[in-house]
């Protein structure tokens, strides 16, 4: 025959998912500490065996101890003793086994059941009813909440008010009993298999909000509240059919040990409000196959400076800078006021512009004075 039970203990010694079950009507006086360990059977999908399949999932009973706090903060009246001094009102906050007044029904003391344990079905085994089967759990209320999940029950997401992404889209939670297939655990970690017809979910949950969840359309949107690291050990390929967007609230740091290959179909844009640096140890190869634009403005001045130097460490430790060489193949076209320092030279070395001078036909006019570069 069947019996009826509620889980007491379930931190098994020997760790092999047993737990203490207070059958009702048959070990209603008997302490827990003296209850038998009983097995659980499990269903049929999962091997248990080899650590392999499900774990045992009961909760236990727990009672409120000395101490732990109390789920509203109650005041002991001020007490009026003749003769003597008045006592104040005191404001407590910890369970104790006695407030030395009626705190009322409501307030626990300690050894008061704070969180029942399963309810559970099963039956004994032998004769002298000491070994005990648990079959199955039985849902039904505790305390007067219903067991069965709030999602289960199609009620209000209770994570609707979290702080979401600025582009984070709506979440299509809606389910509708019974379709709502949720797990979850003591701590608060949720999955949720939603098959309410026309929105179809699949969501998983850490307590500390970090969650993925999958719409009917199979979008996914993906939070993590705190960090984030992915390792791939071997090759890694993203493709993205659509669009691409990136925001980032802070710095980014792109590290890269070989080459860099980046084929653009369209055009390129930056937009750079501070300042850009670009430090290259090798040879640098612009090819344009249209016009280069370049543009320097400024508030206060708007220089371009091109400076071709190279370094030589010499025997003695010192290091000599040289002058490098700046070309430029093809015609140019200076709009104002041009000024050349030091030695400027004309095709092939054969005219100096720093020290040439122009003849004359006239006899009686001598050459022209050398260029002045002040």
């Amino acid at each position: 025959m069947y019996q009826f039970g509620e889980v007491k203990d379930i931190n098994d010694p020997e760790k092999l998912g047993r737990v203490k079950v207070s059958v009702y009507g048959k070990h209603d006086n008997i302490p827990v500490k003296e209850l038998g360990w009983s097995n659980v059977l499990m269903p049929a999908n999962t091997p248990a065996t080899l650590g392999q399949g499900h774990s045992v999932n009961l909760k236990e009973e727990i009672l409120w101890k000395t101490g732990d706090l109390l789920p509203e903060a109650i005041t002991k009246p001020e007490e009026k003793i003749p003769g003597l001094n008045d006592i104040p009102a005191k404001t407590i906050t910890d369970v104790a086994p006695d407030y030395g007044f009626d705190a009322g029904k409501d307030v626990p003391i300690t050894g008061d059941v704070r969180v029942q344990g399963s309810l559970v079905c099963g039956m004994f085994l032998d004769p002298a009813m000491q070994e005990f089967l648990v079959i199955g759990t039985l849902p039904t209320k505790t305390a007067g909440v219903k067991d069965n999940n709030l999602r289960v029950r199609g009620e209000n997401d209770p994570h609707a008010d979290e702080t979401k992404g600025q582009y984070e889209p709506l979440s299509p939670y809606d389910p509708t009993y019974p379709y709502n297939h949720v797990y979850e655990t003591e701590s608060g970690h949720v999955k949720e298999y939603d098959d309410t017809p026309g929105i179809e979910r699949i969501k998983e949950r850490h307590k500390s909000g970090t969650q993925y969840e999958i719409g009917p359309n199979g979008a996914k949107v993906e939070r993590i509240v705190n960090d984030n690291y992915q390792l791939v050990a071997g090759n890694d390929t993203i493709e993205v059919k659509g669009s691409v967007k990136i925001i980032v609230s802070g710095d980014v740091k792109l590290s890269v040990a070989k080459d860099l290959t980046a084929n653009v179909g369209g055009n390129i844009e930056a937009n750079v409000t501070g300042n850009a640096l670009a430090t290259i140890a090798g040879t640098t190869t612009v090819l344009n196959t249209g016009d280069m634009n370049l543009t320097v403005s400024g508030k206060d001045s708007a220089n371009v400076t091109i400076k071709s130097q190279y370094s030589v460490a010499e025997a003695a430790g010192s290091t000599t800078i040289h002058k490098g060489e700046i070309k430029l193949d093809g015609n140019v076209t200076v709009t104002g006021t041009s000024k050349l320092i030091g030695e400027t030279r004309i095709a092939d070395d054969t005219i100096t512009l720093d020290t040439h001078t122009h003849g004359s036909n006239n006899v009686n006019q001598a050459n022209t004075n050398v260029p002045n570069t002040n």
